[in-house]
């Protein structure tokens, strides 16, 4: 079976564009990270991958609408949730900055899990109790 590349050209042009903004977003946040900057208490990498989760679901043509989003910016607590796909991560960054609980293996994954040990993901190996406990 052969998919003709001409067929989906909105598509590509997406994902492609997405790979441009996540690219862009690794380079931007290595240099952030470095420099120690904070915006209202938050560094400012952090920031940059909000931006960078609102341009994406921007790309995919996800639309969002979010009630009190300064209480949710002002919130200092836990938010569980758990989540079932990939877009709901970019949904949950692009409200406010976050740092997220994450299983160990995420940590190898290319682009995304350097870009997520530089916002402070906290990695968990589920297997390993001392890490379980680490991480609370």
């Amino acid at each position: 079976m052969v998919v003709s590349l001409t067929r989906y050209p909105l598509a590509i042009m997406r994902i492609v564009a997405f790979a441009l903004v996540l690219l862009i977003a690794l380079v931007l946040v290595l240099i952030t990270s470095v420099i120690r900057v904070t915006v209202r208490g938050v560094p400012l990498a952090t920031w940059l991958c909000t931006a960078a989760a609102q341009l994406a679901l921007w790309l995919f043509g996800v639309r969002t609408k979010v009630v009190g989003r300064e209480r949710l910016r002002a919130h200092t607590g836990l938010i569980f949730a758990n989540h079932c796909t990939f877009i709901d991560i970019l949904l949950l960054i692009s409200v406010a900055p976050v740092r997220f609980l994450s299983a160990a293996e995420n940590k190898r994954w290319p682009v995304i899990g350097l870009i997520a040990q530089l916002i402070g993901t906290v990695f968990v190996d589920r297997a390993n109790k001392d890490s379980r406990k680490a991480a609370r």
